[in-house]
């Protein structure tokens, strides 16, 4: 038997950068830091817009901040997809830690357009990055 009650949700999260929401993307993976017990870490992956030229495509990236009760504090981005692609649709990702601390971050190839980029060693699209603690 299916049960109709919904799981209460806790107070939103703020402090997150501005995310390019649409289609297929959006916020995509949320990781907690192997040690967030004691540093407090939160890492995310989320589609964002050119800060500096807005139509110049959009990317996805990885940021990291500390959660201090429902707010994430001096948030830094530290990876961002190149090139950036003007693209809402194939926008998955994940974030998995390893049990020696990196984080493997995977990327899609963000439109079908752009999917023989994956065979090439010369931009993220469609790859796996690694990135040291």
């Amino acid at each position: 038997m299916w049960s109709t009650k919904t799981a209460a949700s806790g107070a939103p999260i703020t402090g997150l950068p501005a995310i390019s929401v649409g289609g297929q993307c959006g916020l995509l993976d949320v990781a907690i830091d192997p040690r967030f017990a004691d540093n407090g870490i939160v890492l995310f992956q989320l589609r964002r817009t050119g800060q500096l030229q807005p139509d110049s495509g959009n990317s996805t990236a990885v940021a990291r901040g500390k959660l201090a009760g429902n707010a994430l504090t001096d948030v830094r981005t530290i990876f961002v997809q190149r090139p950036k692609v003007s693209s809402s649709a194939h926008c998955g990702g994940r974030l998995v830690f390893a049990r020696d601390g990196r984080l493997f971050v995977t990327l899609s190839a963000s439109a079908f357009s752009r999917k023989e980029d994956a065979q090439t060693l010369d931009n993220h699209l469609g790859k796996i990055v690694r990135i040291e603690p």
